[in-house]
């Protein structure tokens, strides 16, 4: 009995001292390290390399493209259709018939013309003769006799008649001028009647095209005819353009003026109504080096770049030859091609202040 109470309470001691020690633990807090005062902490600025490309000044413009070639399909004479290519987007080559209409009426006019014609003639002919026999002095009339004896006799108005039937036959066909797309928004069929000037669709060549750019009056003196143009459409398709004429007629009330635009389309990817970005380029500066724009800064209302040297930044005074928008050029013989200039996260920084580059 004595040994299992000594046991019991050996049990109960450990018990308690096992609580002890884990309570203990449970509440004591680690020991945090403490910061060395020596550590330094290292502004990240952002930097790019120069180079030495030229910087393009341009004027970015907004237009409306159009065909090269516009040709409106309009019969001149009326008639009905017995065969046609006027279909939307139908693509047509030079001498393509683009509608024919029904020939009998315009050949029976022919050959009554031919018929006035030729009774006319054999009359002038029959006068003719009798006028020289009756004068033996002369073998051939003067010329404002045979003119007087043509419009007696009704051979000038039959002639006149004759050329006109033929030339009417010809207007009740129409043949493509050139090579195109038709534009219509008609659905024809044969033997539909149609009036004599009525608009049937339009025959385009946009192989290349046009485009009109508006500029502010105060632009339009900056550019020249020749001047090159990147044209952009909407869907970031980019196509190289030349300035081929500029109006001469300044709008008084937007103030602005258009330049004309020629660019190659042979894929036909630009169409015509499409509205399509120009940048204009107006000067090429070269310099020694060209560096983003963001690199300039102004302390003491003088310009400065920051030069990266080593994990060092160094403020080098510049007088740029050209800025834009986008690019400056520098011509400071302590910049070259292939220096790192700080760009973003550079307005604090001071002279040979140690720095964490990190290359945009």
């Amino acid at each position: 009995m004595k040994i299992q109470s000594k046991t019991k309470i050996t049990l109960v001691s450990a018990l308690l001292l096992a609580s002890l020690l884990f309570y203990g633990c449970e509440n004591e807090e680690p020991e945090r390290p403490e910061r060395p005062s020596q550590v330094e902490i290292l502004p990240q600025v952002i930097f790019s390399v120069t180079d030495d490309q030229p910087l393009h000044r341009v004027l970015n413009v907004r237009g409306i493209v159009e065909p090269v070639k516009e040709l409106p399909i309009i019969p001149r004479v009326a008639g009905f259709l017995t065969s046609h290519n006027i279909q939307d987007g139908k693509r047509v080559r030079t001498g393509d018939v683009l509608f024919q209409f029904e020939t009998e009426e315009w050949q029976i006019g022919l050959r009554e013309a031919e018929i006035a014609y030729a009774r006319a003639l054999q009359e002038f002919e029959l006068e003719s003769r009798q006028r020289l026999r009756t004068v033996s002095d002369i073998d051939t009339l003067t010329a404002f006799d045979e003119r007087l004896l043509r419009n007696q006799t009704g051979y000038t108005q039959a002639r006149t008649g004759l050329d006109r039937a033929r030339l009417e036959l010809t207007y009740t066909s129409m043949k493509a001028p050139f090579e195109g797309v038709v534009f219509t928004d008609r659905i024809l069929t044969q033997g539909t009647f149609v009036s004599g000037g009525q608009e049937l669709g339009k025959l385009i060549d946009y192989s290349t095209i046009r485009i009109r750019f508006d500029l502010l009056e105060s632009e339009l003196a900056r550019v020249r005819t020749g001047f090159d143009v990147e044209i952009t459409s909407a869907d970031g398709y980019n196509v190289n353009g030349r300035v081929v004429a500029i109006s001469p007629i300044v709008d008084r009330d937007r103030k602005t003026g258009q330049i004309i635009v020629e660019a190659a389309n042979s894929n036909l990817r630009i169409k015509p109504g499409m509205s399509v970005d120009g940048r204009v380029l107006i000067e090429t500066v070269e310099g020694r080096a060209r560096a983003p724009r963001e690199a300039l800064l102004h302390r003491d209302n003088r310009p400065l770049v920051f030069k990266l040297n080593g994990d060092q930044v160094e403020w080098i005074y510049v007088d740029p030859v050209a800025v834009t928008s986008e690019w400056i050029i520098l011509n400071e013989d302590e910049i070259s091609p292939g220096d790192t200039l700080a760009v973003d996260n550079h307005f604090a920084i001071s002279h040979l202040a140690r720095v964490r580059p990190r290359i945009r």
